[in-house]
């Protein structure tokens, strides 16, 4: 068993790492039946799966031993691009300062991260804005916070990381937090933002459902922490031809796993209900209120994570993500409108428990809608209104440049476009004159090869006929043959 040889490479056996001196058959055999005869057991496929077993640790010895090279390869390969760009643009090589010039403005954000070994790692991200308003972002670094990480210590973190890259506090016009009071309070022109999802967490937690997530993840538990109930849960989705084959485990750490936890244990509600009463598990609640708070938690945490979608884009800026949250606010209104009509319009959770919602008593029906009607127009509210007052007016300023911009360039673009069409209308006017002076060359071509010819079947008959024309030079006819025979014959006679 060798492997594959590569130009200049030594033989290498499989099996034991060794290489043979001399690479010939009869050395191969000798080789294989002296010291590796226990192997000749495997046979058709069990031994070409052995052979590629090894040859997989094979490659992953070399690799370890070929990576470092390979990572200081790129990174002199990146050296190399940036010289190339630095010497086209006809700078210095000392050109840091002018690469960090060309940043106007930046933002900063920044991510606290928990390793294993309970050091926390603060993550510092920067977003840079050229002149010709081209976004970028990099991980300007990470500092490892060994002992508290109060607002102090995250601000300390953070200059150091400054300093390191060099830049200036002056540049900053941004800063992104987790909306914490200490690090919240910005003087001056810099503009704070509160992480989305942060306030995606606050806007569901305020909502005031929260027994009945703890009902639902306390259900999915049940079912998936033991094994035989796990498989009897799955053979009975697929018994009863579900399109999903398991509920989802919910994930406080992944933010959009609430809504899709909520959503598909709604969606197989029904199934749940079933197995729970075959197992005689009282840990699903029977009433109706808690399955229309179920609903409605479906609902509301799906436009959460539709607006988180939308908001972790790249490439946008601040007046396209104010859209967003414009858009969710008067979704929120939109339902809240539903609540107060009729249940059963207010979303897709609540849409689907219609059957059963006319089932329900007056008095429980109209105490709900006042509870979530309450809750959407006092706290959830509250806390994107506490979050977009600040920045509102800075928006909007912005949107008006913005439009004002835009309808500049719309203005050069239709001029632009006026030039284009009327240079388009001078070309097809040139089309057709090289057309038809084409055609014109063409017609007088085929004219001349004519009297060529006629002159050419002249001077044969001539010449047939023993007559010789006095006085004219044949090469002068012969150079002339536009002319016919008949004009030569009347110059004669005159």
């Amino acid at each position: 068993m060798l492997s594959e040889l590569a130009p200049g490479d030594c033989d290498i056996c499989l099996i034991g790492n060794q290489s043979v001196a001399v690479l010939k058959e009869y050395n191969i055999c000798l080789h294989y039946e002296t010291k590796h005869t226990a192997f000749s057991k495997f046979k058709g496929d069990a031994r070409k799966n052995k052979t590629r077993e090894l040859l997989a640790k094979l490659h992953r010895q070399q690799g370890t031993l070929t990576r470092p090279s390979t990572a200081q390869d790129s990174a002199t390969r990146a050296s190399f691009e940036i010289t190339v760009l630095i010497t086209r643009t006809g700078r210095s090589f000392l050109t840091g300062d002018f690469v960090k010039e060309c940043l106007s403005i930046i933002s900063l954000s920044r991510n606290t991260v928990t390793r294993l070994c309970d050091f926390a790692q603060l993550l510092v991200f920067i977003r840079g804005v050229h002149e010709n308003m081209e976004i970028t972002q990099e991980l300007a670094g990470f500092e490892t916070l060994r002992s508290t990480t109060k607002s102090e210590d995250l601000f300390a973190a953070v200059e150091r990381v400054l300093h390191t890259n060099g830049l200036s506090w002056e540049t900053l016009v941004g800063i992104t937090t987790d909306g914490a009071p200490k690090v919240s309070q910005c003087g001056g022109k810099v503009a704070k933002y509160h992480c989305i999802l942060h306030q995606e967490q606050l806007c569901a937690r305020s909502v005031g459902t929260g027994d009945v997530v703890r009902d639902v993840i306390k259900i999915i538990n049940c079912i998936r922490s033991k094994a035989l109930s796990h498989r009897q849960f799955r053979a009975l989705l697929e018994e009863v031809d579900s399109q999903y084959k398991d509920v989802l485990y919910h994930q406080e750490v992944r933010w959009l796993s609430h809504g899709k936890v909520l959503k598909r244990f709604f969606e197989l509600r029904h199934v749940i209900a079933e197995f729970l009463t075959s197992k005689n598990s009282d840990t699903q609640p029977r009433h109706k209120k808690w399955f229309c708070d179920v609903a409605f938690m479906v609902d509301i945490t799906d436009l959460l994570n539709t607006l988180n979608i939308q908001l972790q884009g790249k490439d946008q800026i601040i007046t396209e993500l104010f859209d967003h949250i414009t858009a969710f606010r008067s979704k929120l209104q939109l339902l809240c409108r539903h609540l107060s009509g009729r249940a059963e319009d207010s979303g897709t959770g609540a849409a689907a428990l219609a059957i059963n919602v006319e089932s329900f008593k007056a008095e429980l029906l109209s105490a709900l809608r006042v509870d979530l009607v309450d809750a959407l127009k006092t706290e959830v509210r509250a806390v994107l209104e506490s979050e977009l007052a600040s920045i509102k007016l800075d928006i909007r300023a912005a949107r008006s440049e913005l439009k004002e911009y835009r309808e500049t360039v719309t203005t050069e673009l239709s001029g632009l476009s006026v030039k284009v069409k009327n240079m388009e209308e001078s070309l097809s006017t040139c089309t057709d004159d090289i057309t038809h002076l084409q055609k014109e060359v063409s017609r007088l071509t085929t004219l001349t090869e004519m009297l060529q010819n006629k002159c050419d079947d002249s001077e044969g008959r001539l010449r047939r006929n023993n007559v010789r024309i006095i006085g004219v030079n044949n090469r002068r006819l012969r150079s002339a043959p536009q002319l016919s025979s008949r004009h030569y014959f009347s110059r004669l006679l005159s």
